[in-house]
């Protein structure tokens, strides 16, 4: 299936719209910021896709749910080049994960921050959960930055993979 590449997207009203994206195996590259810190959209889920992109910096995230490889897991890889401030859930089911830029789930979310991966998933900066964190997939974290769970019924959990530490801290 085809390829699919956005610009900014945005709403006028908090937790008012939601977004849907299915590419198949074709790819996602978003190159701009994803909802606004204030008038975040209500949900960005991504159904299916060979590699999905936030590409550079300016390519963050303020939404309220964000769930990737909902259906079918990203056939390749999840990168994040860009500040990801969720509100709620984070589900990633994907091949291979890249986080490059801070990754958080805010206060009072009970946000469950959730990552399947059958490869690599290369956390190469912090990674912030309020509610519980899971990695529940088979393959290796390269753990480049910090994990940090901050609620008061937060935990972290890896289930099968093996964590490598890398990078100074």
């Amino acid at each position: 299936q085809g390829n699919v590449t956005l610009d900014a997207i945005t709403t006028v009203l908090a937790d008012n719209h939601s977004l849907t994206i299915t590419a198949g195996t074709g790819n996602i590259v978003i190159d701009d910021a994803v909802g606004v810190n204030g008038t975040e959209i209500a949900a960005l889920t991504i159904e299916s896709a060979g590699d999905v992109l936030f590409s550079g910096a300016t390519a963050t995230i303020d939404v309220n749910a964000l769930r990737i490889g909902n259906t079918t897991p990203i056939v390749a890889d999840a990168e994040f080049d860009g500040v990801v401030n969720v509100d709620g859930l984070i589900d990633i089911n994907t091949a291979t994960l890249t986080v490059d830029a801070a990754v958080t789930t805010t206060a009072g979310s009970g946000g469950l921050l959730t990552v399947t991966n059958s490869g690599l998933a290369a956390l190469n900066a912090n990674v912030t959960s309020d509610g519980a964190m899971l990695f529940d997939g088979a393959g290796q974290i390269t753990l480049g930055a910090n994990l940090a769970v901050t609620g008061a019924a937060a935990s972290a959990t890896v289930n099968t993979s093996t964590v490598q530490l890398t990078g100074a801290r």
